[in-house]
Formats: C-alpha cells, structure tokens, sequence
C-alpha cells in the first residue's frame, strides 16, 4: 500500500497562520528583497524572520501572479490578506490602463490556483468618482472577491459611503494647482477615464480640502506670529515689507496677492489676495490688499506683545498708491526698496544724459 504524504504545515512570519507549505512562500535571502519586505511588513516581521532558520510567507500576501510564478521577484503586500468571508482585496500600482487589460489579472480565481486549476471569474464593475470597484464569482468553486483601484479613507462614525483615496487625491490636486475641474474633467473624458463629478468635487473641496489647508495655515501662522512677538519684545518692533503679485502684466490684470515679509526673518506672515470687479481698475488691486493686511498684522501682533507700535518700518516699492496709503500710518517708516530706488536714478539720468552707459557693479 502506498502511504499518504505527510502534509507539512509552517506558520507565516507575518500573521502567524498555520498552511501547508506548498501554499506559502520561503523569506527571500536576498538582501536587496528582504530589504523591501521588511519595509512593507514592518519590525514585527522582521524579529520574526530573526527567530527562525527558514521563515516562510502565505501567498495571500501577495498578489495571485506570485502563485504561478513562485521565483518572481514580487514583493509582499501589507493588506492583501484574505479574511473569513473568503473576500481578497489585492492592490495594483497607481497606472493608466484600460480595464480589458487588467481583467486577464484580476479575474482569476485566487482558490482555484491554490488547487493548480486555472479559471476566471465573471465580474461586476461600479464607478465611483475617479475609482473603479469591482466583484468577481468564480464559475467552478463560486469563491467570490472584491478588487478596487483605490483605497478607501476610514474615517470613523462617518455615515453613509465611504470616500476613495483617489478622489480625495484628485479634488487635491486640483486646487493645489489652479487648474479648472471643466479642463481636467474633459481631459478625462477625451481619454475615456473615470472623473468625478463637479457637484461632488465641490463637496471634498468644501468638508475636506478646504479645512485641512486653513488647519495648516492657522498652525503655520501661529508659529511665525510667535517669532515676530519675540522679536517686538527684544527690539521693540519688526521691519516688515510688502509688494503686490499679479496674474499678468500690464493693465489687464484680473487678481492680486500681496504680501507682507518680516525683513530679517524672511518669513512671510501674511497676505490678501484681491480681485478687480467688472468694470475696475487693476491699478488698485495692490493698494487694496495692502489697506486690508497690514491692519490685520498690526492687531495681531498689538494683542501679541501688548505694544501699541508693533511695526517700526515698511518697505514697498515706489507705488504711488502704496506711498499714499501709508500716510495713515504716521508711526511706521515708510521707505523704498534699493532696487526700484537706484532704477528710477538711472532712469532719470538716462533721460537726461543719453550717451551715459552703465556697467554692473559686484557687492563689496
């Protein structure tokens, strides 16, 4: 009679769960690789591996190409363990691809590979925003699983669905760079991508984006303010200066963003963005943003210090209007920048002596 083989079972370096050994993966002993796994895995695996000569890996930590190509050098996954309700959630690389070419990968049946049997699933597929979830069910053993291009946000007590990495990712970066969502929405149409909707860009913009970046901002603020408090109470007062950025040049500039930097910090510690209404004058953008800023920083630091002169002095550039702005505030020096200073001589004495020529100097 011939004797049954003997099932040996190995438990995971990772999540300690007994297998049989055909189904698991030896630790790689190459340094490079095991380098990765322990950074994925993190120390607990590592002290585990530690512990024994020939640690070994379950396969439903990686991703369904390891188990029929064993030797490949494809890392292990932190959460693509399958759980008890036999439901795998398997994690690919942020990449543009068509869905038809990732079907022959995500299709498969991950326990009927483990059997040596080859067959795919019949899978549902949903959009959500700019993510892409679907549901698969195996023809021949009816082991079903779930596969997402993202990953899902877990904020706690929230009702309702749950909010994808990938739209959160998007609506991001989208108003970090100043690009319009009819722009990148038609872009995503015109190469057949899944987009999200506007009404739900403006949604994550408004309970999302928007509060972490004033979160940042106030923190930030905070710690500058800070600074220029102790500098008031050191030296009895700071050396600010301030100048305008606009959109375009010339007269046709539609918003302004000034400024106002602290001199020898080099910190920024405040600024007002204006825009010209209908019909307006850009010309003024920079006196109004000055008008609504500098007021707000001289309060700030006023309950800050206690001191009713925070500002010694303001430096800005030689705008009349900015000049005639700063006669509200008699306590504070007004001065005028060396670099729009020495031009308006140079210019002067263009005008006058036209066969002067100047030639750059080096700092001493």
């Amino acid at each position: 009679m011939s004797s049954q083989s003997r099932v040996v079972r190995r438990n995971c370096a990772f999540c300690a769960k007994a297998e049989n050994r055909k189904q698991m993966i030896p630790v790689t002993k190459n340094k490079e690789q095991l380098l990765v796994w322990n950074q994925r895995l993190g120390a607990e695996f590592q002290e585990n591996c530690e512990k024994t000569i020939t640690p070994y890996l379950c396969l439903s930590h990686f991703l369904r190409k390891k188990a029929e190509f064993p030797r490949s050098k494809i890392s292990p996954y932190l959460n693509t363990c399958a759980n008890e309700d036999n439901v795998s959630l398997y994690q690919i690389s942020k990449v543009i691809c068509d869905t038809e070419l990732l079907m022959p990968h995500i299709s498969k049946c991950w326990e009927c590979l483990k059997s040596g049997k080859h067959s795919s699933g019949v899978g549902c597929f949903c959009r959500r925003g700019a993510a892409v979830t679907a549901i698969f069910k195996c023809s021949i053993c009816a082991n079903t699983w779930k596969w997402s291009s993202s990953d899902i946000v877990d904020i706690p007590s929230k009702p309702g669905p749950k909010q994808f990495e990938i739209n959160l990712s998007l609506s991001s970066a989208l108003l970090t760079s100043g690009n319009a969502f009819t722009k990148v929405s038609s872009l995503f149409k015109t190469l057949k991508m899944p987009c999200i909707s506007n009404r739900r860009y403006q949604e994550i913009e408004k309970f999302y984006i928007r509060p972490a970046i004033k979160n940042v901002y106030e923190l930030q603020k905070k710690e500058v303010m800070t600074i220029l408090s102790e500098k008031v109470d050191k030296d009895g007062g700071v050396h600010l200066s301030g100048d305008g950025q606009f959109d375009s040049r010339g007269y046709s500039a539609y918003i302004c963003r000034f400024s106002i930097m602290d001199v020898q910090s080099k910190l920024l510690v405040d600024f007002e963005t204006s825009r010209k209404p209908r019909g307006g004058n850009s010309m003024i953008l920079e006196k109004s943003g000055h008008e609504l800023c500098l007021p707000r920083v001289i309060v700030d630091l006023q309950l800050l210090t206690g001191i009713d002169h925070p500002v010694l002095s303001f430096t800005t550039d030689r705008c009349v209007n900015l000049t005639q702005a700063m006669k509200n505030y008699p306590s504070i020096h007004h001065y005028y920048d060396s670099w729009h200073w020495i031009r308006s001589i140079r210019k002067e004495i263009g005008e006058k002596y036209n066969q002067v020529q100047f030639r750059p100097m080096k700092p001493w």
